[in-house]
């Protein structure tokens, strides 16, 4: 999940269909929530209380918001990151997702592990996408203002405002592969990064330049680290993937 502007927020989920089990059609992607509780899971229209929805990102693995209503998300189908751009939302429970757009980057270089996040953040400072490109074992960030447009985006299930490949972006390493074995949460304080290592259980920290500044053993058993965030009270929290629960960690 990932929080924007506005009462809005997205998710996107590791699966194939949105739909049914033996939908034939890989009908994925972003969905746009409205955080008003007075709507969320509550107003039941013909689709539910969800903002809007788009549909070519099966097994997504993260999603990061970068600005309005427009998100990034990790396609773990095809190993790439898809831009997402909802424009306006159509309205709880709705289907007109006519003015939508999608952009497909970097297919082929990032890697999924099944049921390990892959988190990403778009960093406003540096205008780079930072990911955990879990598969591969390290965190690469991502040149969003380079690319150009290459050839319409295929297969697409719905009509959209434009769906497009993105050829000669750059996709760089911040962290190349030896120390991190399953990179997974990672999120940016100040001009820190954290990282959750999902294979060990450790937690770093990574200085702007990408040198390691230091290290945390949570003591958890590995496999139990996923998502990481900093709360408004400047405090790390992060998932605990076994026991479904959240970690405070306190200074």
């Amino acid at each position: 999940m990932a929080m924007g502007v506005q009462e809005r927020w997205a998710t996107c989920g590791e699966a194939m269909t949105g739909n049914f089990e033996d939908e034939l059609s890989n009908f994925m992607g972003p969905t746009l929530w409205s955080s008003d509780l007075a709507i969320f899971a509550v107003h039941d229209a013909n689709n539910g209380s969800h903002m809007d929805m788009l549909h070519a990102t099966p097994l997504c693995m993260g999603i990061a918001h970068e600005r309005d209503n427009v998100y990034w998300t990790f396609n773990g189908h095809v190993g790439a990151i898809d831009r997402y751009d909802f424009h306006a939302d159509h309205g709880p429970g709705m289907h007109d997702h006519s003015d939508g757009s999608v952009s497909r980057y970097v297919q082929g270089q990032v890697t999924r592990v099944p049921g390990v996040p892959s988190h990403m953040e778009f960093r406003k400072q540096d205008g780079q996408l930072y990911i955990a490109d879990t598969g591969n074992g390290r965190v690469v960030k991502l040149d969003t203002q380079s690319g150009t447009p290459s050839g319409n985006l295929t297969p697409v299930y719905e009509p959209l405002a434009d769906a497009s490949n993105i050829q000669g972006a750059v996709l760089t390493e911040f962290l190349a592969p030896g120390l991190l074995e399953q990179p997974s949460g990672l999120a940016w304080h100040d001009d820190v990064l954290f990282v959750t290592d999902h294979a060990t259980s450790l937690i770093h920290a990574f200085g702007p330049d990408g040198t390691l500044l230091r290290s945390l053993d949570t003591g958890l058993p590995t496999g139990t680290l996923g998502g990481i965030t900093f709360g408004p009270d400047n405090r790390l929290y992060f998932a605990n993937m076994r026991t479904g629960s959240i970690h405070r960690i306190d200074p």
